[in-house]
């Protein structure tokens, strides 16, 4: 058999096969065989493969390796297009997995908005940093620089802790807490606690405070209205 065949009329080259289908076409019926890029001099020394190989069964994977290391900082499954950054089995679309793993998303201009955004039938979900104006990631009142989470649509942006939501933002903006259902601006469910010295612990307001207890008429209210 021709282990290397030039294709006269396309001018395609095949290693391992008569029937190139494209410029440089690699067939091979074993696993881990692929392409070598190898560099030894000017003070520099390396080694890097792009191949086929099956590391999930017969899927066929794409593996970037380091030859030098016997690592593979890359990997694209064939079965699920995962993605995998230093692991051989992602399990999300793209798995990153270092002893500190981190991720960066940099404006190159210093005064433009980096952001990342997450989308489906909700809406758009926005994780980011402002631009040097600040009108980008936030239509109204976004500030210069600011980091900023935003969830634009109908649905809430919810804080959650060991698997229970402890903070809910409506998309009018009213924040509860210990409740989904927040009916003002601030609505607390449970008890709150404001500490400070003997001398600043306080709750200041400028109009009414309105202070209620488990009964609808067991409240106090202070302030200027009688209402």
């Amino acid at each position: 058999t021709n282990t290397l065949y030039a294709n006269p009329t396309t001018g395609n080259v095949g290693i391992g096969t008569t029937g190139p289908g494209n410029l440089l076409h690699l067939y091979s019926t074993s696993s881990g065989k692929g392409i070598r890029i190898e560099q030894n001099g000017s003070g520099a020394t390396g080694s890097w493969e792009l191949r086929s190989q099956n590391l999930a069964g017969a899927a066929s994977d794409l593996v970037i390796s380091d030859i030098l290391t016997g690592t593979n900082p890359m990997v694209i499954q064939k079965t699920s297009g995962n993605v995998g950054i230093g692991t051989t089995g992602p399990g999300a679309k793209l798995d990153v997995q270092a002893a500190e793993a981190t991720q960066q998303i940099k404006s190159t201009t210093g005064t433009n908005t980096a952001y990342l955004v997450v989308n489906n039938t909700g809406g758009n979900l926005y994780f980011g940093r402002n631009d040097s104006v600040g009108n980008v990631l936030v239509g109204t009142g976004g500030a210069a620089y600011s980091g900023v989470i935003n969830a634009i649509g109908t649905y809430p942006l919810q804080l959650a802790v060991n698997n229970a939501v402890a903070m809910t933002i409506l998309n009018g903006g009213n924040v509860g807490i210990g409740t989904t259902t927040p009916s003002s601006l601030l609505t607390v469910q449970g008890r709150g606690e404001f500490q400070g010295t003997a001398s600043a612990s306080y709750l200041l307001t400028g109009n009414t405070l309105q202070v209620g207890g488990f009964a609808s008429v067991a409240y106090s209210r202070f302030g200027t209205s009688t209402t």
